[in-house]
């Protein structure tokens, strides 16, 4: 995928409701691995999707090559919803390695990443130094004020402000790398 997602989508982060299997036009839907078991592989599917291992489901074990071939289903576009949350899922070490290997696989295959961060700024843009990924990194639902923005536009990522969010990161973001999302169920 060429384009960037803003000019493809309007909604870039919503999620999928029980018993459902398409996107609708115009909005990626963020499905998690036992999702994607289900939505991919319907016979007529429609839409778009990212797949990612949530920072809330990093205790439980991860078959990647299943991973790895879900990401290479035609109708998945991005990796997420991916990253780090102090607050909530397994330490924040395993968080990170499981991150890691989650941008790895964004980086080789070329998809742009949805990222959920709370609390780790500081190790997501350790990380962003680190790895100098060539897709873009999309953080999701950002509530944060303009120096917490700025900070991270400086590191190169792009920011999706949902319905609660502060103006003046509107604002400040260039259009380029500013998304909107609903971060509700479709």
């Amino acid at each position: 995928m060429n384009a960037p997602l803003n000019t493809l989508f309007t909604d870039i982060h919503a999620h999928m409701l029980p018993g459902s299997t398409d996107a609708p036009e115009g909005i990626l839907v963020s499905l998690t691995p036992e999702e994607a078991e289900r939505v991919l592989s319907h016979p007529d599917l429609k839409g778009k999707f990212s797949v990612g291992i949530h920072p809330w489901d990093t205790g439980r074990p991860v078959d990647w090559p299943r991973f790895e071939e879900m990401l290479r289903h035609p109708a998945v576009i991005a990796v997420g919803e991916c990253g780090l949350d102090r607050l909530k899922g397994a330490p924040i070490e395993v968080q990170e390695e499981i991150f890691r290997r989650q941008i790895h696989l964004a980086e080789a295959l070329g998809m742009p990443m949805i990222l959920h961060v709370v609390k780790a700024l500081d190790i997501l843009l350790r990380l962003r130094r680190r790895e100098r990924p060539s897709t873009e990194w999309v953080l999701h639902g950002f509530r944060g004020n303009a120096a917490q923005a700025t900070q991270l536009l400086n590191a190169g990522l792009s920011l999706s402000l949902g319905p609660r969010h502060n103006p003046e990161v509107a604002r400040i973001t260039p259009p380029g790398r500013l998304y909107r999302e609903t971060d509700s169920a479709v």
